[in-house]
C-alpha cells in the first residue's frame, strides 16, 4: 500500500495544492497562506497515513456492510421491529472499530492488515444469524 506524496502533503498543510503525485515538494505550488512541509515531515505524514490505512479500509467496507442492511431499519419504521438478531449484527458492526485494539494482539480483536495488493485482511466480522 502507498499513500502518494501528494496525498500526505494535502494532508500536511490543507487547502489547495498543486503538484505532481510523487513530488518532489519543489515542483509543488501552494497558496499564500501555506507553508511547504519539509521532506522530513512528509515523509513521516507518509509513515503515518500507511500505518492508518488498514483501520481506514475496515471503516469503508464495516459502513458497506452496514448499508447493506439499512432496509431493515427501514422495514421497522413501517411496523415490521427488527429482530433482536438484526439489531446485535449491526450493533456489532458498528462496535467493530473500538473492538480492535492498535498494537495487533488477540484482546479483543486482531487489528486488520493490507496484503501486497492493497486489499484489506480481516477474519473477525460480525455474522448474522437468526438463529441465535
Amino acid at each position: 500500500m502507498n499513500v502518494s506524496y501528494y496525498t500526505a502533503v494535502v494532508s500536511l498543510v490543507g487547502g489547495i495544492v498543486t503538484g505532481p503525485e510523487n513530488g518532489p515538494i519543489g515542483e509543488y505550488s501552494f497558496e499564500s497562506n501555506q507553508t511547504p512541509p519539509t521532506e522530513e515531515e512528509i515523509q513521516a505524514k507518509i509513515a503515518e497515513l500507511e500505518a492508518l490505512e488498514p483501520m481506514r479500509l475496515l471503516r469503508l467496507e464495516r459502513n458497506h456492510r452496514l448499508s447493506a442492511v439499512d432496509w431493515w431499519t427501514s422495514r421497522a419504521l413501517d411496523g415490521t421491529a427488527l429482530t433482536e438478531a438484526q439489531k446485535s449484527y449491526r450493533q456489532q458492526l458498528r462496535d467493530l472499530p473500538k473492538m480492535i485494539t492498535p498494537d495487533d494482539s488477540s484482546e479483543p480483536l486482531p487489528a486488520p492488515t493490507i496484503d501486497e495488493n492493497g486489499q484489506l485482511v480481516f477474519d473477525h466480522w460480525p455474522t448474522y444469524s437468526e438463529d441465535k
